[in-house]
């Protein structure tokens, strides 16, 4: 269950709010009442589902807000009792907002809404990320994220839901106070932790051992033996830490005016192997990426002896280009899998994205899909519009002094 510690009552008002509007499904609504005939509770269905309820205490003057996306109970919120109009000068419901603002919902593709809250020192303490397919569509996807900072804003816990996937995840960090991760604990579609990685730094702080359990105990241990520039990876077998598989390496190499990284190791089932190069310029900014991923085929040649030929399924090289002030201006991806994607970003002299170009082609070469998104931006550089041929992004923006709202709405421009 989502843990939302650091919301104002006015925030998890707010937050209720978008959890009820962002469920993307059609409902039905049920209501009980007490004695003295006030709302006790109120349910909302899908088919026979329970999706959202509320739960009114007025002895202790306090109301229960709680989401069940696929049968689990995922966020529980609670806060005191408002009238309505105490409520609505506190956080005026979002679906009003939205069709206060002109937006036709039939051309309503997706909404996003993403909440931050600080601290009175300005830090930031949650963050909160919502989406869904459009209020007003009879079915749709919805999606929740969660993440908490430490007050050195270091991230500790990250929560998640899809409901496209009906998955959840949950992440937990131990953190020092140079910012490395001592503890993770992670779960994927439970209740508890069921995977803890713990993390073992040597006397320069880098990374030493890291220690992988489920519940049934240790799974892997992986050692990173570090000589000169080369960082060797070995895991070992936790019934017989004697017994070690070479992993791969990682490498940093110093050539005139560019710092190489290279990384070479297997994964999954130790045979699939992955490559990737990392190319900096003397300020340390990233000029060149390339990561590719080889799917590892063995078979017995004629003298009956186990061969191996590593076959390539899947490659992703980026570029980036700087201006005189050391300003990003260009980036360059290109992405071979199952289609060719190739994907250009410009910046403007500050900084901000003004132009992404997308193209993908399938395996024969031919164009399945080529558009061009424009970036418009206020006078304090927050992002207005992003256009492209089919769909308008609009971005809106609430600030108030303990929590930042960013509202995006994204409209079909072909109906």
């Amino acid at each position: 269950m989502m843990i939302l510690d650091n919301f104002s009552d006015k925030l998890k008002i707010a937050y209720a709010d978008i959890l009820e509007a962002m469920i993307c499904q059609n409902t039905r609504e049920e209501k009980d009442f007490d004695e003295q005939e006030r709302l006790s509770e109120r349910r909302l269905y899908n088919g026979k589902r329970i999706i959202f309820r509320e739960i009114y205490d007025y002895k202790r003057n306090y109301v229960h807000k709680k989401l069940y996306p696929y049968g689990q109970e995922i966020v529980h919120l609670i806060y005191p009792i408002y009238t309505e109009q105490a409520q609505r000068e506190l956080y005026l419901p979002i679906k009003e907002r939205i069709l206060a603002l002109g937006f036709q919902p039939e051309a309503i593709t997706k909404i996003t809404v993403r909440l931050k809250n600080y601290n009175e020192k300005g830090q930031k303490l949650q963050e909160t990320y919502n989406w869904c397919k459009g209020f007003f569509a009879e079915r749709g996807s919805m999606g929740i994220d969660n993440i908490r900072y430490d007050d050195r804003q270091n991230i500790y816990s990250s929560e998640g839901f899809n409901a496209y996937w009906n998955e959840k995840r949950n992440i937990l960090r131990t953190i020092d106070l140079n910012g490395r991760t001592l503890i993770e604990q992670s779960s994927w579609d439970a209740d508890a932790f069921n995977t803890v990685e713990v993390y073992h730094y040597d006397d320069d702080k880098n990374l030493e051992r890291k220690i992988i359990s489920n519940r049934e105990g240790i799974t892997n241990i992986i050692d990173y033996y570090k000589r000169k520039s080369r960082v060797r990876i070995k895991k070992l077998n936790p019934k017989d830490p004697y017994k070690y598989k070479r992993e791969g390496y990682t490498q940093t190499i110093k050539k005139g005016a560019y710092t190489y990284k290279v990384e070479r190791y297997y994964y999954g089932d130790s045979t699939d192997l992955r490559k990737s190069l990392i190319v900096l310029d003397n300020e340390e900014r990233i000029v060149r990426e390339k990561k590719t991923n080889y799917i590892t085929k063995r078979k017995k040649n004629k003298e009956g002896k186990q061969t191996f030929r590593n076959i390539k399924t899947d490659e992703h090289i980026s570029r980036y280009y700087y201006n005189e002030q050391g300003v990003l201006t260009k980036e360059i991806h290109l992405s071979t899998d199952r289609s060719i994607e190739l994907e250009v970003l410009l910046y403007n002299s500050q900084g901000q994205k003004t132009v992404r170009i997308y193209r993908s082609k399938d395996l024969k070469q031919e164009v399945k899909c080529l558009e061009k998104t424009v970036y418009t931006y206020d006078d304090k550089g927050r992002l207005l519009l992003e256009s492209s041929p089919t769909h308008l992004t609009h971005h809106f923006y609430t600030l108030a002094e303990d929590y930042d709202e960013h509202l995006e709405i994204t409209i079909k421009t072909e109906l």
